[in-house]
């Protein structure tokens, strides 16, 4: 009979390795797969995992963004409109108008990388307390601005309770897929983008009419996904 024999030296590493797999199997057994690497890297939402022909229409507005046209142009159709702060404060009045109009809002938030979780927590809760004066409504969507995010920026977003929203596509993409969130960017036609896109089956929704609250995950696409 022959029996395997640690030197000394030997037992520490071999020990560790298997300490680190047995820790490794019972996380990826009590939570999951999906829900470990995205507690590992944690991304902001740019789709729904969805079976209904249905994507997510959304708008970022800056300074001189022509919302009137904007308005006039999605007419019956409702979107989300992530404003920023310069526009928020210059033109609270164009807030309120989008809301009346029946679309939402949230936040478009200027680059917050490098900041203290406090100091984002801070901002973002008086950018929402402002918002939410203007409009009468609660926001519970963060956008960031050219992409400027990393970990930390979307963790504390989701701390919050909120939820950090991007895109998956915009309006000058061939093809489009259920569940996606959609960036009017305005370069297209705005109202043959939406004849378009009713035309290929898809039915239109806000950012906020399609995400999911309760029991769910980010994986690591971005893609929101039930539990």
């Amino acid at each position: 009979m022959k029996f395997l024999v640690l030197k000394k030296r030997n037992i520490i590493p071999v020990f560790s390795i298997i300490l680190a797999g047995l820790i490794a199997l019972s996380v990826f057994s009590s939570v999951g797969v999906k829900s470990v690497m995205s507690a590992i890297h944690r991304v902001p939402i740019t789709s729904v995992e969805i079976e209904e022909n249905k994507v997510a229409l959304s708008v970022n507005v800056y300074e001189n963004t022509n919302v009137d046209f904007l308005l006039e142009a999605f007419g019956e159709t409702k979107a989300t409109f992530f404003v920023s702060e310069a526009f928020q404060e210059l033109y609270a009045q164009k807030v309120r108008e989008i809301t009346a109009h029946g679309h939402t809002v949230g936040i478009l938030e200027d680059d917050i990388r490098g900041k203290t979780r406090k100091e984002i927590n801070d901002r973002i809760a008086s950018r929402i307390e402002r918002l939410s004066f203007l409009t009468g409504k609660n926001t519970d969507l963060v956008r960031f601005n050219n992409n400027s995010y990393d970990a930390n920026c979307v963790d504390a977003i989701f701390s919050l309770g909120l939820y950090p929203v991007q895109w998956k596509t915009d309006d000058t993409a061939e093809n489009f897929s259920s569940g996606d969130i959609i960036l009017v960017t305005g370069e297209s036609e705005v109202a043959e983008f939406i004849k378009k896109i009713t035309a290929d089956g898809f039915e239109t929704l806000t950012v906020d009419g399609m995400l999911l609250k309760h029991n769910y995950i980010v994986d690591l696409s971005g893609t929101q996904i039930q539990r």
